[in-house]
């Protein structure tokens, strides 16, 4: 099919492609201006969109970007290339329109990041808004030990570390803090930390973490048929976000073993636990369990 007018003329060949030539003052053909005496193909217009998840990235972890690229005109392959600036920061093949593709580490900040589509035989290049993802720093996980208790306790909330800073409090920082992920927010396959408490009385006077979800669901479960008269464990929040053991060791995000121990006294109500990355310290007065979480990184202690 021929379409002719007065200064350029379009036709369809075989396979539905579009050519043109003839007048192109004002870049009507989507090639440079000027007049094109030969047929070109002419490329149809595509838009492009990106989305990330999670918009707000923990400091280390893998963010993914998706980009959908359409046309009024077809399913567009080649492509695409997310940009923050000129830096190119993850790339990816379109497949059905479609592409997925994982974010290399980002710095801690805000980053606008853009999607840029390279364009294929058929369709042209584009690019998508500037969206803005966040890389938010991990969490410090700080160690505080009670030589009148002999007991050791960690807290993921600067607001309550500072106040255990008081000397009044009796408790002394040790300096084993280690870097956890954020409660949430956190990377795909990490595991939420519980926090529970005993009480002053009856008991047990301490706090106890664990990764373990089903060990979390089966604490909260005995709270819940265990009367406040005894001694039990008392859920309090989600403290924090690690990843958990796996028969590979610690995965490459989070390189570093924390390791718990405990005390065994739960005979004389006096149970208490030490999570620590230094298991030679995990054996001193508390006995090493086979638990173990992997953490970013940690800070050593001062000698």
């Amino acid at each position: 099919m021929v379409t002719a007018g007065d200064t350029r003329t379009c036709a369809v060949i075989s396979g539905g492609a579009l050519k043109c030539w003839g007048s192109n003052g004002f870049g009507q053909f989507g090639t440079l201006l000027g007049t094109i005496p030969l047929p070109v193909l002419i490329r149809a217009i595509s838009s492009i969109s990106l989305a990330v998840l999670p918009a707000s990235v923990p400091f280390g972890a893998i963010a993914t970007a998706t980009g959908t690229v359409i046309s009024d005109a077809g399913t567009p392959s080649g492509t695409v290339v997310v940009k923050e600036g000129y830096l190119g920061v993850g790339s990816g093949t379109v497949l059905n329109g479609q592409v997925s593709i994982p974010l290399a580490s980002l710095a801690i900040g805000n980053h606008s990041l853009i999607a840029s589509y390279g364009g294929d035989a058929d369709f042209l290049p584009a690019e998508s808004p500037p969206l803005i993802v966040t890389v938010v720093p991990n969490l410090t996980v700080y160690e505080f030990f009670a030589p009148t208790l002999n007991h050791y306790f960690r807290t993921a909330n600067p607001d309550e570390a500072t106040a255990l800073d008081n000397p009044a409090s009796g408790w002394q920082r040790t300096g084993d803090n280690f870097q956890a992920y954020y409660r949430t927010g956190y990377p795909s396959g990490a595991s939420e930390v519980c926090r529970f408490y005993g009480s002053v009385t009856p008991g047990p006077n301490s706090h106890f973490y664990t990764g373990d979800p089903a060990e979390c669901a089966a604490l909260r479960a005995l709270q819940q048929s265990t009367p406040a008269s005894a001694p039990r464990w008392n859920f309090e929040e989600i403290a924090f976000a690690v990843d958990l053991s796996g028969t590979g060791g610690c995965p490459a995000r989070a390189p570093v073993p924390v390791y718990r121990a405990y005390n065994n006294r739960a005979a004389q109500n006096d149970s208490n636990h030490r999570y620590t990355t230094n298991l030679s310290q995990s054996q001193l007065c508390h006995r090493y369990e086979s638990r173990r979480a992997h953490v970013n990184s940690f800070d050593p202690p001062a000698h």
